[in-house]
């Protein structure tokens, strides 16, 4: 058909291999498996994926584990400066309740306190993940495809952190706004 000399074959071209690429990482195991099933001799990486999934799955586990016990001292460590924080204003906060303030409008006082620190800890977070994650994407940028990254997160992680923060914060300051709520308007009387 090209002009070349030789022999023309019309027998059955028999290629001995071929690639074949997943859409994921994720679909590597199963097309082994049907590859197997159909007879054909496949070589892949299956069980070095595997490692690595295994490996993703646990730092995720250790990743959630440190985020719960950090939320947690968080909320614990609030709720306690809250407290001392009530103490050291109790006066105040009495002179308050003589001025007139009801019950809601003292409790009200430790919680705004906590969602401002609950918010203002969140943008530093956000500010030292951006810094983090820019380091490492840029430490490993030679080994991931270009236009990927290793580390990233997605807005509605932003989101859900804001709101476990958040929530965290509230009900750690409820405990100082039920402390605050139970001083008597008479001992703002008794330092003056």
């Amino acid at each position: 058909a090209l002009g070349w000399s030789g022999n023309v074959s019309n027998a059955k071209r028999i290629y001995p291999g071929f690639r074949l690429y997943a859409n994921s990482i994720d679909d590597v195991a199963n097309l082994n498996d049907q590859l197997v099933k159909a007879n054909l001799k496949v070589r892949t990486r299956a069980k070095e994926i595997a490692v690595v999934q295994d490996m993703d799955r646990d730092l995720t586990i250790l990743f959630w584990a440190i985020a719960v016990i950090g939320l947690t001292g968080f909320s614990m460590s609030l709720g306690a400066s809250l407290l001392a924080n009530i103490d050291r204003k109790r006066k105040e906060l009495s002179v308050l309740r003589l001025a007139g303030f009801h019950t809601g409008d003292i409790l009200l006082f430790p919680v705004l306190q906590g969602i401002y620190t609950g918010i203002l800890g969140w943008i530093m977070a956000v500010g030292i993940f951006y810094g983090v994650s820019y380091a490492i994407n840029i430490l490993f940028a030679e080994q991931v495809a270009a236009g990927t990254s290793i580390c990233r997160l997605l807005p509605e992680h932003f989101a859900i952190s804001l709101g476990l923060i958040l929530g965290s914060a509230v009900l750690a300051a409820m405990l100082g706004g039920f402390r605050a709520s139970r001083i008597e308007p008479s001992e703002g009387l008794r330092d003056i």
